[in-house]
């Protein structure tokens, strides 16, 4: 499975971290500009202006971590799907190998009853053909 190029978990967690920043920093600007309208009664000037960045700020910093914890949620169902389909592979990777142990421990024996007399060489080839998947 090719890994999507809009998968990056360094490019993710950034968004993240960059949108708490700017949460934080929509935050401080509130309470900056809160203390400010209070001290001078007013709530215009300076106050105002830091007021505005606290929209500007909140509107930066949410969307930058809704992207950023959905990129992230898609990268652990791409990393889940990958773990799903190892781990599959190497079932069945498994599997095979045990059915030609037991291919070849079938072939032995009936080598052995061929040896012995016990079974005719088309009976012989026969059975090997079907063991083998070949008939």
């Amino acid at each position: 499975m090719e890994r999507p190029n809009y998968l990056s978990k360094a490019g993710a967690i950034t968004m993240i971290v960059f949108g708490g920043i700017s949460l934080f920093l929509s935050l401080v600007c509130l309470i900056a500009s809160s203390t400010i309208a209070i001290v001078n009664e007013s709530f215009n000037g300076v106050a105002g202006v830091i007021f505005a960045f606290v929209f500007v700020f909140m509107f930066a910093g949410i969307p930058l971590l809704i992207v950023g914890l959905g990129k992230l949620i898609k990268i652990k169902n791409y990393n889940q799907r990958l773990k799903s389909e190892y781990v599959s592979k190497q079932k069945e990777e498994k599997l095979q190998k045990k059915n030609q142990s037991l291919q070849y421990d079938e072939l032995l024996k009936l080598k052995k009853l061929l040896d012995e007399g016990i079974i005719s060489n088309d009976e012989y080839e026969a059975k090997k053909q079907q063991i083998l998947g070949l008939k």
